[in-house]
C-alpha cells in the first residue's frame, strides 16, 4: 500500500532527521543516496486553483516557480521538487561550476 509506504518515510524522516543535517545529508546517511547533481528550471506562474487552495493562497498569485531534479550516480533521478516563493521575496542564488 502507497500511502502507509509514504506513511513510514515521513515517520522515518521526523524520527531520524538531525537539526544539523540537511536533506542531502539525511539521503545519504538513511538511504545510502548520495545527490551528485541537479537541473533545476525556473519560471513566472500564476497559481491554478487546486493548488492555490492547497497552499491557502490567492487563485492567480504570480510566483517564481523552481522544479528541480536531483540525481544519484549513473545520472538516476531520485528526487523531484516544485518550489514556489512570492516574487516580492524570493531570492535565487546559483553556484554554477563550469569545467
Amino acid at each position: 500500500n502507497q500511502n502507509s509506504e509514504s506513511t513510514t518515510l515521513l515517520q522515518r524522516f521526523q524520527d531520524s532527521f538531525l537539526k544539523q543535517d540537511s536533506l542531502y545529508r539525511f539521503y545519504d546517511r538513511e538511504f545510502g543516496i548520495v545527490i551528485v547533481n541537479q537541473r533545476c528550471s525556473t519560471y513566472f506562474e500564476k497559481i491554478p486553483s487546486i493548488e492555490a487552495n492547497l497552499l491557502q493562497v490567492p487563485e492567480g498569485l504570480e510566483v517564481l516557480r523552481t522544479d528541480r531534479v536531483s540525481y544519484t550516480f549513473g545520472h538516476k533521478p531520485v528526487e523531484y521538487r516544485i518550489n514556489r516563493g512570492n516574487v516580492e521575496f524570493t531570492k535565487l542564488l546559483f553556484d554554477l561550476n563550469v569545467v
